[in-house]
This record gives structure tokens, sequence and C-alpha cells, in this order.
């Protein structure tokens, strides 16, 4: 399983359900989702005119589900517009529209929360590990051979971090 790390506002009040298993247990899961800009571009336009006025930031619309204690806690944590910073897998999903088909979704299965200082770390942290003079220094420094010579990448703690 490889952990990954959102950041991004609430675009609504999520959604609590309580349900009753088979065996009678009780579970509660929370629904909600996450706007997340990216770092790409889109340009901005003019709806009269059609002329290009500035740019603006492309943002993913992603779902996310909460299981368990966690889920009865998030209504009073968060609320529509909130930041939030959360760890989590994505998890592929089978959906079926009204009109029968069928197509594969992915929604995000939180299982913690950052706080402002960790996400600050994480999104400085993924920036310098994509810039270009990252990775020259860091080979410079560590007298690493190019990725052609060895079998395996050094990528140290951070394999698993995405942002």
């Amino acid at each position: 399983m490889s952990t990954i790390a959102l950041s991004g506002n609430l675009t609504k009040d999520g959604q609590l359900t309580q349900f009753t298993n088979k065996q009678g247990a009780v579970g509660y899961v929370y629904r909600n989702t996450l706007a997340v800009p990216t770092r790409q571009d889109i340009p901005k336009t003019d709806k009269a005119t059609g002329e290009v006025i500035g740019k603006d930031k492309l943002t993913s619309f992603i779902s996310i589900v909460v299981w368990g204690d966690r889920a009865k806690a998030f209504p009073s944590l968060y609320k529509m517009g909130d930041t939030a910073h959360l760890t989590g897998e994505l998890m592929p999903r089978e959906v079926q529209r009204q009109d029968g088909t069928r197509y594969q979704s992915f929604e995000f299965k939180v299982d913690g929360e950052l706080n402002q200082n960790q996400a600050r770390d994480l999104r400085k942290l993924a920036f310098n590990m994509t810039h270009p003079n990252y990775v020259a220094q860091r080979a410079v420094e560590e007298q690493i051979p190019d990725a052609e010579e060895t079998e395996e990448n050094d990528f140290g703690d951070y394999d698993d971090i995405a942002m």
C-alpha cells in the first residue's frame, strides 16, 4: 500500500451515515469531496468575449471516505470550505450509472490527518524532489551513480510520498 497526502478544501458539509452490519455491529462512514488545486495553469477567459484575461489553477475534485470512529469525529472537525490535510490511499470503486453502464472510479480512503506544519513540510519536500537542481545537487553531494549503472533507485524514505 502506498500512502499519499492530499491538501485541499472541502466542497460541502460532509455526510455521516450510520450502518449495522450482518453481525449487528454499528459502524460509521463519512463522505465528502476535497477540492485539490494543482500546479497546472489553465487560461482564464472572459465569458462574454472569449478573450484570455489571465490564468487559473486546475483543480481536481476527489471523493473522500472515512470509516469507523474517525468518521464520527469528522463532521465536528470540518465544515464546507475548511482546509483539510489528509493521508490515505486511493481505492478503486465500481459505479453503475442510471442507464446501467458501469465504470470505475476512485475514492480517497482517509487514514490520518496532518497538521499545517506537516503539510507545509511535505509540500516543500515534494517541490524540491521534482526540481531539476535537487536531483543534480543530491547526485553530487552523495556521489550517486547514474540510474543506468544501478539496479535499483535510492529514494530512501520518500518513495511513498505523493502530492
